[in-house]
């Protein structure tokens, strides 16, 4: 009957039937955009479970490289190399006072 046109008992109204206003349809409809947001939540949650356990892992990296730095017994990091020897600069010369 779908795509014919049907007159209400009640009211006497005509009208077209449908799929789209068919109960079992936006019944189908509405369980497939429930099922489509679970698999989205399950995505995000999933994301976010990985980027928590990478910033858990980094911060563990971070204290074991800074406790390993701090057990070595170096306080900072090594000193620069020495600068490359400067031309000699002539003395000031001191003027002289009477």
């Amino acid at each position: 009957m779908l795509g014919q046109q049907a007159v209400c008992p009640t009211c006497n109204t005509v009208f077209e039937l449908s799929l789209e206003n068919s109960r079992e349809y936006q019944r189908e409809q509405a369980s497939l955009r429930q099922q489509k947001e679970i698999e989205d939540a399950e995505k995000w949650l999933k994301r976010a479970i990985w980027a928590a356990v990478f910033i858990g892992a980094s911060l563990i990296g971070m204290t074991v490289l800074y406790a390993a730095f701090r057990w070595s017994g170096r306080r900072s990091l090594p000193p620069p190399p020495p600068a490359a020897p400067a031309e000699e600069v002539a003395a000031p010369v001191e003027a002289e006072q009477p």
